[in-house]
């Protein structure tokens, strides 16, 4: 059997970098919208995953000359990370073939 290809999607549209920037909501929910038009999680390959919540330790082993990653990271972004290491767990332990993530996040830190 061939392993299929994960997917995770992830609105977070609470911001806007600027209204021409690819990383916005438009552009987000268009390819949301072409994922379900065109069938693509119909297909027996494809499955879709919800994302996990990383850990500020998974955070600050990437970003580990960050200091208060506490203080710096939103909940929109663990969640971003935790899907990442949700695929990248998946594809690592031979469950998946390969994983496509796509979200948004917010252009500021609180």
């Amino acid at each position: 059997m061939r392993k299929k290809t994960g997917l995770i999607f992830f609105p977070a549209f609470d911001w806007a970098i600027s209204a021409t920037h690819p990383e916005r909501e438009e552009r987000l929910l268009y390819t949301r919208d072409q994922v379900f038009e065109e069938g693509i999680l119909d297909l027996p390959e494809i499955e879709e995953f919800t994302p996990r919540l990383a850990t500020e330790h998974d955070i600050a082993r990437a970003h580990f000359c960050v200091p208060g990653v506490k203080d710096q990271v939103l909940e929109a972004h663990r969640i971003a990370a935790g899907a990442t290491l949700n695929l990248g767990d998946r594809i690592i332990a031979g469950d998946l073939r390969n994983g496509f993530a796509w979200f948004g996040l917010p252009a500021t830190t609180p």
